[in-house]
């Protein structure tokens, strides 16, 4: 068998071309996989200051769940609390739920509540804020606080 200078030559020229351009590129991956391993632990530390932004489960449930929060805030900081939670109101995967407060305390012990209520993880906004003295206890305060929280369901094609 006799090989045809040139044809063999370019033949193999290719298939060489071809194989160096594939490995360039099946290399290029390995160091965009290598990069991304090396930023996934930011990434999980990021992700996991923000999942209490998203939430599962219906909107009684998580409704539910931010009540209960707020009593507990509210025996922290050692106030007195009321609560008119109002219609949950929903468009696609975002539900927005608002309560009114009525809290009454020390002044220490109601910024104390705010404090901790706005360093919730959770998307919460104060509507409306009320301060007023309580007739003949000059030692407490009375608010009212309009809530408004967000939740984002979890889009159940990714999961």
């Amino acid at each position: 068998m006799a090989i045809v200078p040139g044809k063999a030559d370019g033949v193999g020229a290719h298939a060489r071309d071809h194989a160096r351009r594939y490995v360039g590129t099946q290399t290029e991956r390995l160091e965009a996989v290598g990069r991304l391993l090396v930023q996934s632990p930011a990434v999980e530390r990021e992700y996991a200051a923000i999942a209490g932004y998203l939430q599962s489960g219906d909107d009684a449930q998580l409704q539910s769940t931010l009540l209960n929060e707020l009593e507990m805030l509210a025996r922290a900081s050692n106030i007195q609390l009321g609560l008119k939670p109002r219609p949950v109101k929903r468009q696609d995967r975002v539900s927005r739920f608002d309560v009114e407060l009525d809290a009454e305390g020390t002044q220490q012990h109601l910024l104390a509540f705010l404090d901790a209520l706005l360093r919730m993880p959770r998307l919460v906004g104060v509507e409306r804020l009320r301060m007023t003295g309580v007739p003949l206890k000059p030692d407490l305060v009375r608010a009212t606080i309009v809530l408004q929280h967000l939740a984002f369901q979890p889009d159940p094609s990714e999961g």
